[in-house]
């Protein structure tokens, strides 16, 4: 069983513990929240483009820092909460660099602006490149947050 599985598993049975049609009812939203939410389906595709098109897969990731993943996240972040304030925000790359990027972004090139909400998806998977990271340094709990959660009654 993959830990994504027990882990979704253990909220689940955290949630809905019994057998009634309230608990199906329960596990249907729960479903239904992994297979329909467009934005967690953007952050997944985001995510995989970083891995399948630009080789940024972990291996690559562990070159890094362990700041400089969260820190480029940070950047987009803080674009995005710009935009969504009024503000002009970063402008775009120019022939692929980015001269104009702020001084926290951890490379000279890649950095690609876009929308506030592209912004925010683009953050969300540099983050779940950061989370790849440790995990692939063995600093993961030792289970799963959602596990944990399950175990002490979470809702």
């Amino acid at each position: 069983m993959s830990k994504s599985y027990a882990a979704i598993a253990a909220v689940i049975n955290a949630m809905a513990p019994g057998n009634d049609p309230a608990d199906v009812a329960v596990i249907r939203r729960i479903l239904a929240f992994q297979f329909e939410n467009v934005a967690l389906a953007d952050v997944l595709r985001e995510r995989l483009q970083q891995i399948h098109v630009h080789g940024f897969d972990a291996d690559h990731d562990l070159n890094h820092g362990r700041h400089v993943l969260p820190m480029a996240a940070l950047t987009y972040l803080e674009d995005a909460l710009t935009k969504l304030s009024g503000g002009q925000g970063t402008t775009g790359p120019v022939d692929g660099l980015s001269p104009e990027a702020p001084a926290a972004w951890p490379w000279r090139d890649f950095f690609r602006p876009a929308d506030a909400r592209t912004n925010l998806v683009k953050a969300c998977a540099l983050l779940l490149g950061a989370i790849d990271r440790l995990d692939g340094e063995g600093e993961a709990q030792a289970e799963p947050l959602a596990l944990t959660c399950a175990a002490h009654g979470a809702r």
